[in-house]
């Protein structure tokens, strides 16, 4: 059972957080520390060269990918609503002081900044599709890019090797076609280089005689040696000839191939486009529609709770606005003790699936938002998934 500290850690010069993990001790716990301090960058550096294994991980991706991230952000929202009604029940209990006019004014303003509120929603709703569409149209770029360039490549590997082959066919083509030809010539001059060599072996010549026969030997070898020379240096340049021709229709082949297959990679980016653009405008027009109908719902009905709250108020602000303070406020404070809590449980899910990931993977030191200029292992994904399974289990 392995010990493990984590430290959360800001280092200077890379701007990261450190969840270090320490080595065994006797007691064999687990602990999570948080700790703030900075280091100097060429000590960050020093211990990036460290033997060491060091893991790296994104708090806020993990932060925002835990189950219960949605309840945490839904106690945000009704604290948010809590505190907006607690200003305006504070700034309403003046109404019945001011003259009606400055009422209508306070209460129009309250009105159109519960409504600027909605608007702000649907925007970020907007917004965060906007990115979601960038992300997802970049990503599928990328895909097409790598596609493309393993198309080209494969198609650059089956050329050259078709290439290859019918070189590899030329040249035992010529090797033969010479073999042959060499066979005739030697065919052709067996009979003449024959009937010399019997001469100069069975007859009785002369010194001279002698010579002019091996002189005429001679000039049928050198014959015969020359015209095979021809002949091989005509297969020569027709192989130069036919490598040479081979290699054009090849590389033609093979440009043809890529500009036809870039163009149509082209298209499904562009068609990708127009599909990503369209989703985005029908998402656009539906959020539009939406905060239409919610702004209609919302500006009547808090017309209406204005004007009831101000007629309260005048009647009864002694009493009921008191008693309505006191309750929005202890709604406030259980709102946000249960908000704290989740809070905590969160942070100790993430510090205790880090350290049990960490420990899998024997790790002793783990960076939190580090730069992409340390050198560590990544285990963010590693995390989510942990978390995930461990609430599900």
């Amino acid at each position: 059972m392995f010990f493990l500290l984590i430290l959360l850690v800001q280092l200077v010069g890379c701007s990261s957080d450190s969840l270090a993990v320490n080595k065994p001790d006797q007691n064999n716990k687990t602990k999570v520390i948080n700790n703030e301090t900075k280091e100097p960058k060429q000590q960050l550096e020093d211990k990036s060269n460290d033997s060491n294994r060091i893991g790296a991980v994104d708090l806020e991706e993990i932060r925002a990918a835990h189950p219960e991230i949605a309840s945490l952000m839904n106690l945000n929202e009704r604290i948010k609503e809590i505190k907006v009604n607690l200003k305006e029940q504070s700034e309403l209990a003046k109404l019945t002081k001011n003259s009606q006019k400055d009422n209508t004014e306070s209460m129009n303003y309250q009105l159109e900044r519960r409504l600027k509120m909605i608007k702000k929603k649907y925007q970020a709703r907007i917004d965060k599709r906007v990115e979601e569409a960038k992300s997802s149209l970049s990503a599928y770029q990328d895909n097409i890019k790598q596609e493309l360039q393993n198309k080209i490549e494969k198609k650059k590997r089956e050329i050259q090797k078709d290439l290859e082959a019918k070189v590899t066919q030329k040249k035992l083509e010529q090797q033969e076609n010479l073999k042959k030809y060499s066979k005739k010539l030697k065919d052709e001059y067996y009979l003449k280089l024959l009937n010399i060599r019997l001469k100069l072996q069975m007859l009785q010549l002369s010194p001279k005689e002698k010579q002019e026969y091996q002189e005429k030997l001679n000039k049928l070898k050198k014959e015969r040696a020359e015209k095979l020379k021809t002949k091989q240096a005509e297969l020569e340049s027709e192989y130069r000839d036919f490598v040479l021709k081979q290699q054009k229709q090849a590389d033609k082949e093979f440009k043809k191939y890529q500009q036809e297959l870039t163009k149509t990679m082209q298209k499904k980016v562009t068609k990708k486009k127009e599909a990503v653009n369209q989703e985005l405008q029908d998402y656009i027009a539906k959020q539009k529609n939406l905060l239409e109908a919610e702004t209609k719902e919302k500006r009547t009905n808090l017309k209406n709770k204005f004007k009831e709250t101000v007629m309260e108020t005048s009647k009864e602000l002694s009493t009921n606005l008191e008693q309505r303070n006191k309750e929005l406020l202890d709604n406030l404070n259980e709102l946000k003790n249960e908000r704290s809590k989740l809070q905590r449980k969160i942070m100790q899910d993430i510090k205790e699936q880090i350290a049990k990931i960490a420990k899998d993977r024997g790790l002793e030191t783990v960076l939190v938002n580090y730069y992409s200029n340390l050198s560590a292992i990544d285990i963010t994904s590693e995390v989510i998934t942990g978390l995930k399974n461990s609430i599900e289990e």
